[in-house]
């Protein structure tokens, strides 16, 4: 495309400069890959993994609880006000920020164990949910660091990151036979094709594995 456009300022037009095809059958440019290449935990490691973390941050522990229940981002768990909570629920509202302004919600209800805590946490406060000891909100880095510790000491093989635990989120629930569509309502994803670059399952298995159409 490049030299197209270069030959174009140098001939003064004569040759055009190329257009790249968005139509499908014709499209100019693919995606090398299907699936994504981000790492995720199974259940046993996340569950050491919180272990770790817990000792080491229970503010960041309960953070990681939320984003795992819901296979949440982690700013919009980070965002997150005590407005959003129902507690005779046990649900949380999520809002998600998309193109075009307008807001996606996502509700995800979570175990008592975890709004007990949650509870615990707050005591009365409200307003913003999570917050640093001096009253500001909890920064990213900040949080990369805790599970990166965490994930190290759970003798997990890969650095931890909370984008990992929305990765384990999805590829748990895919294993689990959840449909696309059931974990678009949790997850937030915007199309089935983005559930499906997180799927870790083997290209062979399949429904052939299981059914045979021909003898």
């Amino acid at each position: 495309m490049s030299f197209t456009a270069y030959l174009s300022r140098q001939l003064q037009g004569v040759v055009r400069k190329a257009i790249p095809s968005k139509e499908k059958g014709t499209k100019t440019f693919f995606k090398i890959r299907e699936k994504v290449v981000t790492e995720a935990m199974n259940q046993a490691q996340w569950l050491s993994f919180l272990r770790e973390l817990e000792k080491i941050n229970t503010r960041d522990c309960l953070i990681a609880k939320l984003i795992l229940q819901g296979g949440k981002r982690v700013n919009e768990v980070l965002s997150l006000q005590t407005q959003q909570i129902d507690w005779l629920r046990n649900e949380i509202n999520f809002l998600q920020s998309k193109t075009k302004g307008y807001i996606k919600e996502t509700i995800i209800t979570y175990p008592e164990s975890v709004m007990q805590s949650l509870r615990n946490y707050l005591e009365n406060r409200t307003g913003q949910i999570f917050i640093t000891r001096s009253g500001k909100p909890v920064m990213i880095n900040q949080l990369a660091l805790t599970f990166k510790k965490a994930g190290v000491k759970a003798n997990i093989p890969f650095k931890i990151t909370p984008h990992i635990l929305r990765a384990s989120t999805v590829t748990y629930l895919k294993k689990q036979g959840f449909s696309d569509g059931e974990i678009m309502r949790v997850t937030g994803h915007a199309s089935s094709e983005l559930v499906y670059a997180y799927d870790k399952g083997s290209r062979a298995d399949n429904a052939t594995k299981l059914i045979n159409l021909v003898i």
